[in-house]
């Protein structure tokens, strides 16, 4: 697997995400579903049908990352704002310690 495709996490190690291997499992869903349909009913296909075939497996597996996507933009803005919140706590503290330091 690639590792844009991989998430990190710490106790188990490095594993697909949640969304991507949802929208991988949807298209193989959809594409043997039409593939046993299409095997009873033994008549050669339409252009049209594959091309819809294919639009739908594209259109699952965008919409899968598109989701992964909006998931690590909004986990990203809560750690910039805990970071944020962390870095003007610790230089309120700093500034106490020097003005303590400087008034000695």
């Amino acid at each position: 697997m690639a590792a844009s495709t991989l998430t990190m996490t710490s106790s188990e190690g490095m594993l697909p995400s949640f969304s991507l291997v949802t929208s991988m499992a949807m298209a193989l869903f959809l594409s043997l579903s039409y593939i046993n349909e299409s095997c009873t009913h033994h008549k050669p296909k339409k252009w049209k049908e594959y091309f819809l075939e294919y639009l739908m497996i594209v259109l699952a597996v965008k919409t899968g990352f598109f989701a992964e996507s909006l998931r690590e933009h909004l986990s990203d803005k809560s750690k910039e704002h805990e970071y944020l919140t962390s870095l003007a706590a610790e230089l309120k503290y700093d500034t106490a310690q020097y003005r303590s330091v400087l008034q000695k």
